[in-house]
């Protein structure tokens, strides 16, 4: 999945130890890092509060150490469908005696099809039609539910072999009152995609998921 790192609206957002950052990458289609310019200002966090179209999403960052957040702004964020707004962001180097780099992100999407359930992202169609994945369809994956704190995600790992032995992604979606809220690592090409690294990194994945919180609707905000 072309994951950019440019979001369409500001935010409410609460932050504290913030540092500004400077560079930021995406994964293309082949899982390749690239670079891109820091065009929205960028802060690291332990963790984020949003407020989007009325609903408020909670995001602790401390299985990361810290986050980096993008579009700090005042006021509530309103997203129109298809639009999203990108919640975290995260490069993280392998130690030392481990090659390569894992992209950790976060985003909210305001969806199209506003019926649109959990079980409907099974469908390749649905899921790209409203994330905007174009990551390779065509590579072998695993698809599965997983129940995490009482809310079903849909949880998709992508390998880069027909053995399913090296992972190259793993995403978390789940639907919210006509949002997708979505939750990923990826790792780049040259990683050692079966070292104890690439393993910690999904288990760090699957706490950041477990650490989410919906605290539910704002009063007197409108969709």
């Amino acid at each position: 999945m072309v994951r950019s790192l440019l979001s369409v609206c500001g935010t409410a957002l609460f932050l504290s130890g913030c540092i500004q950052s400077d560079i930021y990458y995406k994964a293309d289609a082949r899982g390749v890092f690239r670079e891109i310019p820091d065009i929205l200002p960028g802060h690291r966090t332990n963790r984020a509060t949003y407020l989007i179209n009325g609903r408020v999403f909670d995001y602790n960052f401390r299985a990361i150490g810290r986050g980096e957040v993008r579009d700090v702004g005042p006021g509530s964020t309103n997203l129109a469908p298809g639009e999203y707004k990108r919640t975290l962001y995260k490069l993280q180097e392998a130690p030392i005696f481990s090659r390569g780099h894992a992209i950790f992100g976060g985003i909210i999407r305001r969806l199209h099809n506003a019926n649109l359930t959990i079980d409907g992202l099974k469908s390749t169609r649905d899921r790209g039609e409203e994330t905007g994945s174009i990551k390779a369809d065509n590579r072998p994956a695993a698809v599965e539910y997983r129940r995490v704190n009482g809310r079903r995600w849909f949880v998709r790992t992508q390998f880069r072999d027909k053995e399913r032995r090296s992972v190259t992604s793993r995403t978390y979606d789940t639907v919210i009152g006509g949002f997708l809220i979505t939750l990923y690592v990826d790792f780049d090409t040259s990683s050692t995609l079966k070292s104890e690294w690439a393993q910690k990194c999904l288990d760090t994945l699957d706490q950041l998921v477990s650490d989410f919180r919906y605290l539910g609707w704002k009063p007197n905000q409108t969709m």
